[in-house]
């Protein structure tokens, strides 16, 4: 009995909803049809800006004091969609615009209730049907909708969340240009390539080589403690920022600075300079890195013996010796092989001689892969992030399972991890543990703005933000047993303390671990394997900042860049200017000039004042809370309350206290085989590192004396955001804008994509 009761009810439930969907489908057609007509008429009229619609719509719009963050937020919930929906069908009715129909016989009549008419039948078409059909109980919410008493309430109600929708133009598709002359900004194809791209930015070589030694010099495991709390304080934080920032604004580093705060857009300035600093100097360790790959396909290996041409009378090979055993001037072949022949070293930082045009032809090479990998822009990049992203995973495994089972791993490993809890005490620790936070995740260069700017504006960045931290720091914390487990091996097979083989940076790269690479089994394939890896990491990292550097200039200059091959035209330059730049580093006095860029273009002080900045901007100007809503209306729900509690405090005081520390035991530049750096050179450095950080006051100093008004108000206007200025309305939030594309019959995203 009960069970053909319920049968029935459900039966007739099924009905029920079978006749809503028929309903839908009905209306659906019929606003469908009434798109293609008014369409055409607006495509006739495209020229006019003017905020077309009734007078009780204006008035209603006007009344509102809703702002585009609230809109976001309200438009995001389902009560909101039916109040937009019932609003707009009052309005229509009320209007009844079909009998106006006839009467557009004029320009002034078509302009005048054209913007109207396909504002409201695109909204009522959006909410109302594609609503229904996400849920079936809505038609019946809609005809007797319980939380107004009075249809006025649910009339206002509606026209409050469709200000900013009715008070501008009506734009295509988000990330499509808006004159059908300019190339579209471009999307990722799938959030897969958002993800590969950004683990390529900050995936790469300091993971490998800098990590590691860090954790070995610094006490071990005890190294994870102030690493997991600048992870937590600042890592993190400022990676949610940038990223959703740039998927809420759907701009570069610099055009989404200048949209949140535009007295804080030298901080988009400045880390597009930093890219800049990095392109040149970077891609230099990809050139020695194609260089020794394409060494490590001769039988034997150039390093690995002393009978080669460059090699001096003090080459010692060290295989089956023990080191204690040897001169003190011997040298070690690999240590030649980098110095002799591929650097061709000078003594002197002041000599820096002729270019080694092998090591040009190699940096030529890269320059150009780099190059097609970014031409098309996202389109080629996201293909592109499948293969570098991924492949030296497949190496670091490879090279992994050979280290741990070669005699001696496990005593590498050992001391990779033996924690010594009295460096604790020690501030360089922590220093350390803060600017390798800042240096592998990428932060304050702009790249995972640009990177966060293609996404959907749904997307949950929040997540993703987590994944990829996870990833980042999973990645480093395994590379060191690949890397300990190698020179364990090798400090059993030369009789010496860890210790004395242990390297970071390029002596990690191109010293260290090539020469273990020789005392193995058929060495050339693990070599191969070695600097395959290298180069991936390199690459991704140098193409996709490449990339954020590009976009940053289209967006703050559409209308000269995105014209047909105008952008691979510009991209060309760039890479031309940072090819002859790089030649530099080329010479025998190369070496030197490269440890000059990387210790002063982006240095920890520098990404620290940043960091500073942009946690000042968003946590106290724009608002924390603000912010905290904005990625609401894109994700559907808050992010935890310590996220704002760091962008108020406790990120800004620990940068604050690491700038401080960073200065207080500044020293001076030690450069390749002890050589101090002059006063000339400390000098380049310093304007180098002024070249990028300046541009904040610099801007700052620009935007003042070029707003109207006086200094209270100049500063009022400067430290809110562009659409909330009086002087512009141009820049509304994208998710308060319902998106068609003129060229087609139906809207190109959904509007579980656009609302």
């Amino acid at each position: 009995m009960l069970g053909v009761s319920g049968g029935t009810k459900e039966d007739e439930k099924r009905e029920e909803e079978m006749k809503i969907g028929r309903r839908v489908s009905h209306a659906g057609g019929l606003m469908l049809v009434w798109h293609r007509k008014f369409l055409r008429l607006l495509r006739l009229h495209r020229d006019s800006t003017s905020c077309g619609g009734s007078a009780a719509l204006q008035k209603a719009a006007a009344a509102s004091d809703s702002t585009p963050s609230a809109c976001s937020s309200s438009l995001a919930s389902n009560k909101s969609q039916k109040a937009i929906a019932t609003a707009l069908w009052m309005a229509l009715r009320q209007q009844k615009v079909k009998e106006r129909l006839p009467s557009f016989q004029n320009k002034t009549s078509i302009e005048d209730g054209m913007q109207s008419w396909l504002l409201l039948t695109s909204a009522v078409f959006a909410s109302e049907f594609l609503s229904a059909i996400l849920s079936n109980s809505f038609f019946l919410d809609f005809i007797a909708y319980p939380d107004f008493e009075h249809p006025e309430e649910r009339a206002n109600a509606g026209l409050h969340l469709l200000q900013p929708v009715m008070c501008s133009q009506v734009r295509r598709v988000r990330g499509q240009a808006e004159d059908g002359r300019l190339q579209d900004r471009g999307q990722w194809a799938s959030k897969a390539e958002f993800l590969l791209a950004v683990a390529g930015q900050i995936i790469g070589l300091g993971n490998v080589w800098r990590f590691p030694y860090l954790c070995y010099k610094n006490g071990g495991g005890v190294f994870f403690v102030p690493y997991i709390l600048f992870l937590v304080m600042c890592g993190v934080p400022l990676f949610l920022l940038e990223t959703a920032l740039g998927q809420f604004t759907s701009l570069g580093g610099v055009g989404a600075w200048m949209k949140i705060c535009p007295l804080f857009a030298g901080l988009g300035f400045a880390s597009q300079m930093m890219i800049l600093h990095s392109c040149v100097y970077y891609i230099v360790i990809l050139a020695w890195a194609l260089f020794y790959l394409c060494s490590s396909f001769q039988t034997p290996l150039p390093w690995s013996h002393c009978n080669n041409t460059w090699n001096t009378d003090s080459c010692m090979g060290f295989d089956g010796h023990n080191m204690s055993n040897l001169s003190e001037n011997a040298t070690s072949p690999v240590i030649e092989f980098w110095e002799h022949e591929v650097l061709d070293l000078s003594a002197s930082v002041d000599h820096l001689g002729s270019v080694n045009w092998r090591l040009a032809l190699c940096l030529l090479l890269v320059w150009i892969v780099c190059y097609f990998c970014v031409w098309k822009g996202v389109k080629s990049t996201g293909k592109v992030v499948y293969v570098t992203a991924t492949f030296p995973y497949v190496m670091l495994l490879v090279l992994l399972i050979r280290g741990v089972s070669l005699p001696g791993a496990v005593d590498g490993i050992v001391y990779y991890l033996k924690p010594n809890h009295t460096r604790l005490m020690d501030p360089q620790v922590w220093m350390d543990a803060g600017t390798q936070i800042f240096f592998s995740y990428g932060i304050c260069l702009g790249s995972l703005t640009a990177l966060g700017s293609y996404n959907k504006f749904n997307n949950d960045c929040y997540k993703d933000c987590f994944r990829l931290c996870l990833l980042n720091s999973s990645t480093s914390f395994i590379a060191g047993f690949a890397i300990f487990s190698v020179l364990g091996f090798m400090a059993q097979e030369q009789g010496v303390d860890i210790a004395d083989v242990a390297q970071s940076g390029p002596g990690l790269a191109f010293i260290a671990y090539p020469r273990a690479v020789s005392m193995m089994p058929v060495p050339q394939l693990w070599a191969v394997c070695f600097f395959l890896m290298i180069l991936m990491l390199g690459l991704d990292t140098q193409f996709v900042s490449l990339e954020a550097l590009m976009m940053s200039v289209s967006d703050l200059y559409p209308e000269f860049v995105r014209r047909r091959h105008r952008r691979e035209i510009l991209l060309l330059l760039v890479c031309s200017l940072c090819f002859l730049i790089g030649l530099l580093m080329m010479t025998p006095g190369g070496l030197y000039v490269f440890q000059i860029y990387d210790h002063f273009s982006c240095s920890g002080a520098s990404l620290l004042l940043l960091s500073v900045c942009q946690s000042v901007a968003i946590g106290w100007i724009y608002g924390a809370d603000r912010f905290s809503n904005d990625i609401k209306a894109m994700i559907g729900y808050q992010p935890l309350c310590s996220f704002r509690l760091c962008w108020r405090y406790l990120t800004p005081a620990v940068c604050i206290g690491t700038f401080g520390f960073s200065l207080i035991f500044w020293s001076p530049l030690t450069l390749a085989n002890g050589v101090t750096a002059p006063g000339w050179a400390t000098a380049m450095g310093w304007t180098l590192t002024l070249s990028s950080v300046s541009l904040l006051p610099l801007w700052a100093i620009y935007s003042l004396l070029n707003t109207p008004g006086n200094l209270q108000q100049r500063l009022r206007l400067l430290c809110r955001p562009t659409q909330d200025s009086p002087l512009t309305d141009e820049h509304l939030s994208a998710a308060t804008r319902l998106t068609f594309d003129l060229r087609t019959k139906k809207p190109k995203e959904s509007i579980k994509d656009v609302v």
